[in-house]
């Protein structure tokens, strides 16, 4: 079937015009494997105190079909307060914008744009 996969990061609008499959009930829809490709590089650089930040990275779907957002996230309290504070000390190796950084950079040099196209056309 001839469709066109879209997505946004920050205004910057990309698509894909192809052949994609309708994916199949309870499959996550292309994205599953993006994310946790952005979950991975992410907690490589996510600073570490106790582990506790690290610990809580998740994934989450919502929506169905054609329609599915991917959410990669932190769920502790201070997350953001980490992410948005370039002044703190972070161990080396480790740094703020732990999650934003990863995104952009995989988003701009189309390695999230090559796995989601790999996966919809499986």
């Amino acid at each position: 079937m001839g469709t066109a996969l879209r997505f946004e990061y920050r205004g910057r609008r990309y698509e894909y015009r192809g052949e994609l499959r309708e994916p199949t009930d309870g499959e996550y829809y292309f994205g599953r494997s993006g994310a946790l490709v952005v979950k991975a590089e992410s907690q490589r650089l996510v600073p570490i105190d106790f582990g506790i930040l690290r610990s809580s990275a998740f994934i989450r779907k919502t929506g169905i079909s054609f329609n599915t957002k991917m959410q990669v996230g932190y769920s502790t309290a201070y997350a953001i307060y980490v992410h948005e504070n370039p002044e703190a000390r972070h161990a080396e190796g480790t740094q703020d914008k732990f999650l934003e950084d990863p995104l952009k950079n995989l988003t701009n040099d189309g390695t999230i744009l090559r796995i989601v196209l790999a996966e919809a056309s499986k």
